[in-house]
């Protein structure tokens, strides 16, 4: 008998639903996603993905709630004769709900988390080697209630915490990341562990030397810059930034309404440390010049200031004061 899902595999279906069904596979029970979630993964709005689910037979579909962790009213199986409760069935798979019929946060999966519990397929692949520059949100304006900023602009660098990651290689690939994540970080939850190991893999082996970095702080500002090396294990004060990139920033700050890309605050509004913002690298590298390097500061002219002419000058100069 055919597997209930193979027609999602042939080739004439639209590769945003395979992605869609490879990621509802993937997802391990006592785990939940919201129709947003998927959205953002697959590159369509959270409508679409809502109708593509109910008319269509795709794995683990009770694993999908809204974005309040409720089960959808409108969520139907798409098999009539199936009658089991989502919520009953997300409990038995160890999903913890509260009094207002809400999951638990902590076990959410976002798309951030998820691109690469999924591991990247060939397609990721062939699009990671042949990209010639990507961008990336590196948030730091509040890591452990501090703001590491003006530190990162004073010093060249951006950073993550990594406090209890073990020092892993540049391009270390991401199932050995996940691993390390695994064991370094097993008191975390799930959620913050999938999060983690896509934030690492990123630092060490998806970010690369010439990628755009931007960084927001206080005030509506944010701060464009380029990747100027290879990661750095450090052991920083208060292990907030122990995992380092040199980086080349941009000397004067940008408006975060009003010079940043359209389209671009959508993705800085997302709670995840590090955010893929490669579909604005062209508008990006543009606002720090023609080939996206940060401007050199200006030489100021110095102004040449001679002594006044003694007796003793002019006699070590063997020239007449006249």
């Amino acid at each position: 008998m055919a597997h209930p899902f193979d027609r999602h595999r042939r080739s004439g279906v639209p590769e945003k639903w395979a992605l869609l069904t490879r990621a509802l596979e993937a997802m391990p029970p006592g785990t939940w996603i919201t129709y947003g979630d998927l959205a953002e993964l697959i590159g369509t709005v959270p409508l679409a993905v809502g109708q593509h689910i109910a008319g269509n037979p795709v794995p683990n579909p009770h694993r999908v709630l809204r974005s309040d962790g409720r089960v959808s009213p409108d969520f139907r199986w798409v098999d009539p004769n199936r009658t089991d409760d989502p919520r009953k069935l997300l409990e038995a798979e160890g999903v913890v709900f509260d009094a207002d019929g809400r999951a638990d946060p902590a076990q959410r999966v976002t798309a951030e988390g998820f691109r690469f519990l999924l591991g990247p397929d060939e397609a990721e692949e062939t699009a990671e080697k042949t990209a010639t520059r990507r961008a990336w949100l590196v948030r730091g304006s509040s890591v452990r209630g501090a703001n590491l900023v003006p530190d990162w602009l004073a010093e060249g660098f951006c950073s993550l915490p990594a406090a209890k990651l073990r020092e892993l290689s540049p391009g270390t690939p991401y199932e050995q990341v996940k691993e390390a994540v695994e064991e370094d970080y097993a008191h975390a939850s799930y959620h913050d562990r999938s999060e983690k190991a896509y934030e690492f893999h990123t630092f060490l082996t998806r970010m690369r030397e010439g990628d755009l970095v931007l960084t927001t702080a206080t005030g509506g500002r944010a701060y464009l810059g380029v990747v100027a090396g290879e990661p750095q294990f450090v052991a920083s004060r208060d292990n907030t930034s122990n995992l380092r990139r040199p980086v080349r920033w941009h000397r004067e700050p940008f408006d975060w309404v009003d010079d940043l890309p359209d389209g671009i605050e959508t993705k800085l509004q997302t709670q995840a440390t590090v955010v893929d913002l490669t579909d604005f690298v062209d508008e990006l590298a543009a606002l720090i010049g023609a080939g996206g390097e940060p401007e050199a500061a200006e030489a100021r002219p110095r102004e040449l200031v001679l002594p006044d002419p003694t007796p003793e000058l002019a006699e070590k100069l063997l020239v007449d004061l006249d």
